[in-house]
């Protein structure tokens, strides 16, 4: 089974799979990979603000930033991510909403940023799914992994992503700043 396949098989992990269905994402989980998803059980969305969790309901755009932030490109196992962090160390993994999202461990517990990778995680043909206790918002300003524009078209670049998503950087925006 692929990763939408191994998301969408654990009860654990419906709402999660119920966005991913509603995103162009799925698509790209469904490719050769290999992609590592650190896929939020089902209660972690509830413990989202409500104003972020609305935001991920209705707008497409926000839903898939937000799922995107929770998959990088290549296949990490835990073994493999606990090497990374060996002898104290934090090592960084680059999302396909291009944030970079900090691995470390915390005692014996495994963390991806805030969250924890919680039990053994599944491998599926195309790579890797983790589960973790908390949504990784990313923050309102990076330019994703997948639209990053070559060198020469930085300027281009930071102007569309100021134009694709106003919404979300306007909800950045200190009270009576408007």
């Amino acid at each position: 089974n692929g990763l939408v396949e191994v998301i969408r098989g654990d009860d654990n992990l419906s709402f999660m799979a119920s966005l991913l269905n509603a995103t162009d994402l799925q698509a790209t989980l469904r490719g050769d990979g290999p992609y590592t998803v650190f896929a939020p059980q089902n209660d972690a969305f509830g413990n989202l603000s409500p104003e972020v969790f609305t935001g991920i309901l209705i707008d497409e755009n926000e839903r898939t930033r937000v799922l995107s932030n929770h998959v990088v490109n290549g296949s990490y196992t835990a073994a493999e991510l606990l090497n990374m962090t060996e002898g104290g160390n934090t090592t960084s993994l680059t999302t396909l909403a291009g944030v970079n999202l900090t691995v470390s461990v915390n005692g014996s517990v495994l963390m991806i940023d805030n969250a924890t990778i919680g039990g053994p995680e599944v491998n599926a043909s195309n790579g890797v799914v983790h589960v973790i206790d908390k949504v990784l918002v990313p923050p309102a300003n990076v330019t994703p992994v997948e639209t990053v524009a070559p060198v020469e078209n930085v300027t281009s670049t930071v102007n569309q992503t100021q134009t694709v998503n106003p919404v979300v950087n306007m909800t950045e925006l200190p009270v009576g700043a408007i």
